[in-house]
């Protein structure tokens, strides 16, 4: 079985919606989110094993809450979806 070639695209013509959630994941925000995940490794509401950190007052309209540990809350996707659809 022959694979297809793999097409590159041309350097620059990443989606820019990609590079923006790229940057957003990176530095801080991503060592905060593995370390709270280790230390609080199961879903909050659920106690299932838990994947998604949520900011308990939105980062929209308490920007100023980001990175504050006690505003972040371990949950596992299904929990997480609930949480967003309600709201």
């Amino acid at each position: 079985m022959r694979l297809p070639a793999f097409k590159h695209r041309p350097f620059g013509d990443a989606k820019p919606v990609k590079q923006a959630r790229a940057a957003a994941l990176t530095g801080k925000w991503t060592r905060m989110r593995r370390l709270h995940l280790m230390a609080h490794p199961y879903c909050a509401r659920c106690g299932l094993a838990g994947d998604e950190v949520h900011h308990v007052l939105p980062r929209e309209t308490h920007p100023h809450l980001k990175y504050v540990w006690s505003n972040l809350q371990t949950l596992c996707r299904q929990c997480h979806k609930e949480i967003h659809r309600d709201s």
